[in-house]
């Protein structure tokens, strides 16, 4: 015989699809890491030092930004600021990076809007980046 389930309350639901929401939104955010990451491969910048010389970080940053798992805010202001003023970056990387900009501005990573709008005063960019 079927148990009968108790009919799950409105806002129990509105939970679960936030939270379900907030995880499809940090893959998404680890997948365009991972793009910037094999964009860098492709483009011959094979060790953590070719990269972070590049990428005009330092050795550590980059590691972080490779190996970690993204489950909380993603790049910090202050590394893509680095990253799009870094003089030695090819533009296909600049271009992964504006894009994750303008995604994570869009909300499509799942921060809420307080945080977004200190990304962005922090980051110092508009949410229009071409």
């Amino acid at each position: 015989m079927r148990e009968i389930q108790p009919a799950q309350s409105k806002s129990a639901r509105r939970k679960h699809e936030g939270a379900s929401r907030r995880q499809a939104g940090q893959a998404r955010q680890a997948a365009k890491i991972k793009e910037l990451r094999r964009a860098l491969l492709t483009l011959g910048y094979k060790t953590l030092s070719q990269q972070a010389a590049v990428l005009g970080l330092k050795r550590p940053t980059v590691w972080a930004i490779f190996k970690s798992d993204h489950k909380r805010g993603g790049l910090s202001s202050d590394t893509v600021k680095q990253l799009l003023a870094a003089k030695t970056a090819p533009q296909e990387l600049k271009q992964i990076v504006r894009e994750y900009v303008r995604e994570k501005l869009a909300g499509t990573y799942g921060h809420n809007r307080s945080a977004l709008e200190r990304f962005r005063a922090r980051v110092g960019l508009s949410a229009d980046l071409n």
